[in-house]
């Protein structure tokens, strides 16, 4: 186990980047992964074109990663910071009571400090089918959370 130590993913990690993209999506999937799709977005955020990719653990041993996007709503050209995911693989998970994950967020949030105002949204999907969302914008939080399977949802301001 690592320390919790979050370094930027390389285009040398994209094999094992790749890999966790699919463990994250056996376990959280809604719809079918499309491997060419997938290897278009990781290899544009390897390179930093719209996107970054933080990893914790040395190359051929990574625990927990992170993906962050420069995108805008369909309606607006208002940029903002996305997070597209965090994972941590399960056996890192209960170190540290979540260690690895809060220096995921918490890597987010300074990248949207250091981006000049870019508000940070961010979801965190767990395999019960609930997703709870994170958003940070003109001095507000706001926390909703969306079970995907019960098709209920709550806002909290």
């Amino acid at each position: 186990m690592s320390e919790s130590t979050i370094r930027l993913a390389t285009p040398a990690d994209e094999p094992e980047v790749m890999v966790l993209c699919r463990e994250l999506h056996t376990e959280n999937g809604i719809f079918s992964m499309d491997e060419a799709r997938t290897r278009e977005w990781i290899a544009k955020a390897l390179q930093k074109k719209g996107g970054i990719i933080a990893l914790i653990g040395p190359p051929g041993a990574i625990e927990a990663i992170g993906f962050l996007m420069i995108t805008c709503y369909e309606y607006s050209t208002d940029f903002f910071l996305s997070e597209q995911f965090n994972y941590v693989r399960p056996a890192f998970r209960k170190i540290g009571h979540g260690r690895h994950l809060r220096a995921l967020v918490e890597w987010a949030k300074q990248c949207a400090d250091e981006s000049q105002g870019a508000p940070l949204s961010q979801d965190t999907r767990r395999a019960s089918g609930r997703v709870v969302r994170l958003s940070a914008a003109q001095g507000r939080g706001v926390m909703e959370s969306v079970d995907l399977r019960q098709r209920t949802r709550q806002v909290v301001v």
